[in-house]
């Protein structure tokens, strides 16, 4: 290896000017109190949401890897991807969304379109199958006319030969997931009396590795009635927020230790505001905040805020170059590479590389590839048709680079479409006729 440090992030952010994410956009505006309670609209672009995670096995299942990809569209439509690598080949395995994450009862139960319905149905869950190919290697995709709630946490992937043991999880996150933030606006419940037919008001969410904070500001309360507020594991138009988030999730107890719990107090002004400060960093899965009435014995709803997170970015992959055996065969010791993927929620891909130390004045052809480096070197072109045979730049993602006088090159190209988690490594070729396989980069 050479001895200087390698620069390649600078030289792809200033010489490229491509790595600047997509902003965060403003929060929507507060609807006036007494709306109608109904679904947020979804973002006014192709893609709403981008989640991805890497593969993992359970307990004994090692040497399992991959990415699954959630894409939540602006339609309201949701397509679940795969790539999983460390299977038994010829393999059909199936594979499921799961609502919690993957380091909770191995990925809790199975994610439901409607969570009222009881049972395991393939029509009311997101099921992607996966079939291993020779190599060990599955894809699987599947979509569907639903827009994933925050509770879409996990794919777990069962093994057939093993009673369908869970054998390996992968969480579904948004780049960034550790610092996020949600608002909406509160509005009475369909059910509730007319004397609550003029709750209003915001909530907002903000969540960092250290903890939750959360804010209300609630109007149209009655200043001579006792309130309660929770956190809720579903949006408020689904079975009216159904249960209350919990931090754990397998204890089913109602316990405040256990939950988020906002103290509310209305004023005589019927105007009550709220801060809550938890240690605990909270998932997707809380999804809004309900208002109960004391009445009585009883505690019905009364007003609730879906929590419309709005601050989703690109998903980056990123990797540094391994020689590969023909690399240390021609004398490319020397040879340095980073790249890089970005999925834009536009619903193109950029792909960027650079190198350092290979031979001066060179064009060296390098194209996305749709296996990891350590599976015959990367398998075979990634392909955004995959019916289309045959190498086909206008199908394929290709980086071919024009080193300088050093042996140092840029290059960037984009694609009009989203790639999938199969697009996982990046294959650098040998210069001249025959074009061998000389460095692999791991999109990780």
């Amino acid at each position: 290896m050479i001895g200087r440090a390698l620069k390649l992030p600078l030289c792809l952010a200033c010489a490229l000017g491509a790595l600047a994410c997509d902003g965060a956009e403003d929060p929507p505006p507060e609807p006036p109190a007494g709306y109608t309670i109904e679904p947020p609209p979804l973002a006014d672009r192709p893609i709403d949401a981008l989640l991805a995670g890497r593969f993992a096995g359970f307990g004994d299942y090692v040497g399992i890897g991959g990415r699954a990809q959630l894409v939540r569209r602006g339609d309201g439509t949701t397509e679940v991807q795969l790539y999983v690598d460390g299977l038994a080949p010829g393999v059909e395995y199936g594979a499921h969304v799961h609502a919690f994450p993957c380091a909770i009862s191995l990925g809790g139960p199975h994610y439901k379109l409607d969570p009222t319905v009881d049972g395991v149905s393939a029509d009311n869950e997101i099921w992607p199958v996966l079939v291993a190919d020779e190599y060990g290697v599955g894809r699987g995709a599947v979509a569907t006319p639903h827009a994933a709630r925050g509770d879409a946490q996990s794919v777990v992937i069962h093994d057939p030969m093993a009673n369908s043991a869970e054998m390996a999880c992968a969480d579904l996150q948004a780049p960034g997931s550790d610092t996020w933030s949600a608002t909406g606006g509160f509005a009475p419940f369909a059910s509730a009396s007319v004397a609550d037919g003029t709750i209003g008001g915001s909530a907002t969410i903000e969540v960092t590795p250290g903890g939750t904070r959360i804010e209300l500001d609630v109007s149209g309360l009655r200043p001579d009635q006792g309130y309660g507020a929770h956190v809720h594991a579903l949006p408020c138009h689904v079975a009216d927020a159904g249960g209350h988030y919990k931090i754990d999730p397998t204890i089913a107890e109602t316990l405040a230790e256990n939950e988020l719990w906002p103290a509310v107090t209305p004023g005589p002004d019927g105007r009550a505001t709220a801060v809550l400060d938890s240690p605990h960093a909270a998932r997707a899965s809380a999804q809004s905040i309900v208002i109960h009435r004391q009445a009585g014995g009883a505690a019905p709803k009364v007003g609730c805020a879906t929590l419309v997170r709005r601050d989703f970015g690109p998903l980056e992959t990123r990797g540094r170059s391994v020689l590969l055996p023909a690399g240390v065969e021609q004398g490319y010791g020397g040879l340095m590479g980073e790249g890089q993927l970005i999925r834009r929620l536009d619903g193109t891909t950029q792909g960027l590389i650079g190198i350092q130390g290979a031979r001066p004045g060179q064009r060296y052809p390098v194209h996305l590839h749709t296996y990891s480096c350590a599976v015959q070197a990367g398998g075979g072109h990634y392909k955004i048709d995959p019916g289309i045979e045959g190498a086909v730049e206008t199908n394929e993602l290709w980086l071919d680079i024009e080193t300088d006088a050093s042996g140092d090159g840029l290059q960037s190209a984009t694609l009009p479409v989203l790639v999938r988690p199969e697009g996982t490594s990046m294959v650098i070729h040998d210069y001249g006729e025959g074009g061998a396989r000389i460095a692999c980069i791991e999109l990780d």
